[in-house]
């Protein structure tokens, strides 16, 4: 090994060892990043969330099936089942799976 190869080795380690130190190194990114995707704009036009708004308050249904059947009968579109909750969401609806209630319930408790 000539002279010239091991000053080229120890340029190396001196390069490798100010890139190692903790000051020199780039920042850790903890998290998750945002990938500026913010979700689809709604396929429903104002006139029909109104209707659907409407028809909700008056019905009153107990599945979201029977409002995505609704919408697909009065606006031909679908609506998978998330994309249903998160529109009722929007629209200032709070859908939850309504519970089973015991029979005989007794007043007092």
């Amino acid at each position: 090994m000539t002279f010239a190869g091991l000053v080229c080795t120890e340029n190396l380690i001196r390069i490798s060892r100010i890139y190692l130190h903790p000051r020199n190194r780039p920042p850790k990114r903890i998290g998750l990043s945002s990938f500026g995707h913010e979700g689809s704009a709604c396929r429903l036009a104002q006139d029909q969330q109104t209707a659907l708004k409407d028809w909700i308050t008056a019905r009153l249904p107990r599945s979201t099936r029977v409002i995505g059947a609704w919408i697909e009968k009065s606006f031909a579109l679908s609506y998978s089942r998330p994309g249903l909750i998160a529109l009722l969401h929007r629209l200032g609806f709070d859908y939850r799976k309504p519970r089973e209630a015991p029979r005989n319930l007794n007043e007092e408790q």
